[in-house]
């Protein structure tokens, strides 16, 4: 039958390996008009479903990317002639939304898919946001965005960091605004040097940091540029420093390195917010350089923004951190739940 209007054109991945794999290709894009979709192509369309069979999803359990596909809903082809052990396997392996008999059942493909585009829809987001902004440019908002996501790293937790153009990183894929709302970001993301457990992405094109929706994402610290609309602001003690803090929403302020402005004025400006000082250092900016951030950055310096990360997440920390130097917080950064984005 033809598709659906919820699942025409649908961008699906193609996951197959065993004798049907022809067939079903042709099938899908042929007859449902699905947009097939190579994961491993790195294509900016994201995969809305995968379609795998038996064979497929053995392979991609072999191949140690069972966790990391498994953010996709997945339909299961299973045939007349597949072993009932090896099915067994598969389902393990990559569980199935939904599982259809090829070709007995290809008329109940679209209806399917929508059904379980439906059910991701509804499921609520799981991953925690972070917003970091600047008061202007060149203040070191990225560096903070890293060193944070390289905290949550090192906590145990599986971080995301949404850099922009002139992050101090190197190698990191770019995606827009739409593909990084999509539900395999982390499979997509590029691997931090020297931070087990933390990606990263640039987001490309206009436009802010949509709320994601991987499952397989436990945190994300967003550089949202120069923005005062964001949970934690980054300055500079001078005069536009002064002007953002006394009008962002933050509920953290992060001062960077000496300025103009008098100590007494930043503090008035401040108030009685969550503040951590930064000092200004070669270390830090040699790592930068080098594009080494923030495997490369002083415990000392990453210590200091302990303070920023949730409460149970400080305990998991690795012991050889310095102890963090800041004042005692009136106002905690991360919310219960992540914030709506435009």
């Amino acid at each position: 039958m033809p598709a659906t209007s919820s699942t025409t054109a649908l961008p699906v991945l193609l996951a197959l390996a065993g004798r049907i794999a022809e067939p079903v290709r042709r099938h899908v894009e042929g007859v449902l008009g699905w947009q097939s979709v190579d994961a491993t192509e790195g294509g900016l369309v994201p995969a809305a479903i995968r379609l795998t069979d038996v064979a497929g999803a053995l392979a991609a359990a072999r191949a140690g990317a069972g966790s990391d596909q498994a953010t996709v809903p997945t339909l299961l082809l299973v045939t007349a002639t597949d072993p009932p052990a090896e099915a067994a396997r598969s389902a393990a392996a990559l569980p199935p939304g939904a599982v259809l008999a090829w070709p007995e059942d290809r008329d109940e493909l679209a209806d399917r898919a929508g059904q379980l585009l439906h059910a991701a829809r509804q499921r609520p987001v799981r991953t925690r946001m972070l917003h970091v902004g600047g008061a202007s440019g060149g203040v070191g908002t990225s560096t903070v965005v890293l060193a944070l996501a390289g905290l949550l790293g090192w906590s145990g937790q599986r971080a995301l960091a949404v850099v922009g153009p002139g992050a101090p990183v190197g190698a990191v894929r770019s995606l827009p605004p739409e593909a990084v709302a999509a539900v395999d970001l982390w499979g997509r993301a590029s691997e931090l040097p020297g931070v087990a457990g933390v990606r990263a992405v640039r987001l490309a094109g206009p436009g802010r940091c949509p709320v994601l929706d991987d499952p397989a994402i436990a945190e994300a610290v967003v550089d949202d540029g120069v923005a005062h609309d964001v949970d934690v602001l980054v300055l500079r003690p001078d005069a536009a420093g002064l002007s953002a803090a006394a009008g962002t929403t933050a509920g953290c302020l992060v001062v960077v390195g000496g300025g103009p402005a008098r100590p007494r004025d930043v503090a008035a400006a401040c108030g009685r917010r969550l503040r951590i000082d930064l000092p200004r250092s070669v270390r830090v900016a040699r790592a930068g350089l080098h594009q080494r951030v923030p495997g490369s950055l002083p415990g000392t310096f990453v210590a200091r923004l302990i303070p920023l990360l949730p409460a149970g997440l400080r305990a998991e920390l690795p012991a050889g951190l310095p102890a963090p130097r800041s004042a005692a917080p009136n106002r905690r950064p991360w919310g219960a739940s992540p914030r709506a984005s435009g």
